[in-house]
């Protein structure tokens, strides 16, 4: 079944269950958070990619408020959830600005003055097709300031005709642990995939596409499918 980003009852849904089937979502939530808040300094900007419904940004403003947050989404159903999230822990539209664009036309990114010390996406580029997540590493790079970092979760790629049911056995071990649990046994969470217009990278393709980008790049959380990867760009020397 395809997602609905553009309608508000499938966008709110996504929300209240999205660690539903994802048991390593919350501490992806909780290492990016710790990753913003090391390499960000008061006043520095985040460029988000596909903010979604602000998770990230509410669980930053829990403990800190002097970074400002730049959130891109196509989705005006997510943007006024963000919005909602946002207003209700009284975050002001200077910390965290949002632009409605589409990031499959990546001059989406072309912010002719801008510069940041992270970039962050989360679940999103997969959606693209592989060339366009590659221009994008190659923009966000270009954006970046020496010594930021981008920040990129999302889904990986597993083989699972070549590795049989190795994959299912690791769901069935997942979900037994998950505090949230999907009620999916292995082959489903394998075949629930099929039929979606997505493109997940492999691990080896991921890291390779981030590195021919210009990114010093390693992959510091894998849980089956769902990878935290972190691009560094060098400082300047001389």
């Amino acid at each position: 079944m395809q997602d609905k980003w553009d309608d508000s009852e499938f966008v709110r849904k996504w929300d209240v269950t999205a660690n539903e089937g994802n048991p390593s979502r919350s501490e992806h939530v909780s290492l990016i958070v710790s990753l913003l808040r090391h390499n960000s300094g008061s006043g520095e900007r985040v460029l988000d990619i596909g903010i979604g419904s602000a998770q990230i940004e509410a669980e930053f403003f829990h403990e800190w408020s002097d970074v400002e947050f730049v959130g891109i989404d196509y989705s005006e159903a997510m943007l006024a959830l963000v919005r909602s999230r946002l207003d209700a822990l009284r975050i002001s539209g200077s910390q965290c600005a949002l632009i409605q664009a589409d990031i499959l036309d990546a001059s989406t990114l072309n912010f002719a003055d801008a510069s940041y010390k992270n970039v962050l996406s989360v679940q999103t580029l997969h959606h693209l097709p592989f060339e366009k997540q590659r221009a994008i590493y190659r923009q966000v790079y270009r954006l970046l300031q020496p010594g930021g970092w981008f920040i990129l979760a999302d889904r990986v790629a597993i083989g699972q005709q070549e590795l049989g049911g190795v994959h299912e056995v690791m769901w069935d071990w997942l979900e037994m642990r998950a505090p949230v649990k999907s009620g999916w046994s292995g082959h489903q969470f394998i075949t629930r995939f099929d039929g979606k217009d997505e493109q997940p990278m492999r691990l080896e393709e991921q890291l390779t596409s981030l590195r021919e980008a210009g990114f010093m790049a390693a992959c510091i959380h894998l849980v089956l499918n769902r990878g935290v990867f972190v691009g560094v760009k060098a400082e300047r020397r001389g």
